[in-house]
């Protein structure tokens, strides 16, 4: 019998990937794809985004050098991976890189930024926002600003299957 492996559709190895790329634990249970970005994602980086996560990163030896999607997967392809990579973008990260900890409502400009940042991402290869009603909430707790981000085509209405 041969199989083509297996997706792990809920992965979080995009840092993994590049502190250890053999991704040992993936591929001895026989994954070889994984999507990736439902809550966090690789990117969009910048100060706010890297004030947290750098300092846990510091005892890898891993210093993010990119802020976009792109950038991201030049440096993944860099250090290999033996597996697939596909990716969602993080509503949780597109929101703390304009907003920081802020829990208040968007302003119209900030959700222009957030959604810049999400069709960036998605010329570089992401699925857009994970299909998750709780992640687009993370962006706006406004249903009108949700229904406009669909109708751009930046949530997914289905999950992947």
């Amino acid at each position: 019998m041969v199989c083509p492996g297996s997706i792990d559709r809920l992965s979080q190895s995009e840092l993994a990937l590049l502190i250890d790329n053999r991704s040992l634990s993936k591929v001895s249970q026989g994954i070889t794809t994984e999507i990736t970005g439902e809550g966090d994602s690789a990117a969009a980086q910048n100060q706010r985004t890297l004030a947290q996560l750098q300092p846990g990163l510091d005892q890898y030896h891993l210093k993010v050098d990119w802020t976009t999607l792109a950038e991201y997967f030049a440096r993944l392809e860099k250090s290999g991976t033996p597996l697939n990579i596909g990716t969602y973008v993080g509503a949780s990260q597109i929101r703390e890189a304009i907003l920081g900890d802020r829990i208040e409502s968007l302003h119209p400009q900030e959700l222009d930024k957030m959604k810049a940042l999400v069709e960036q991402a998605m010329q570089a290869g992401a699925f857009g926002l994970p299909p998750l009603e709780q992640a687009i909430r993370k962006i706006t707790s406004l249903p009108a600003q949700r229904e406009r981000l669909r109708n751009r085509g930046l949530i997914q209405r289905r999950v992947l299957r």
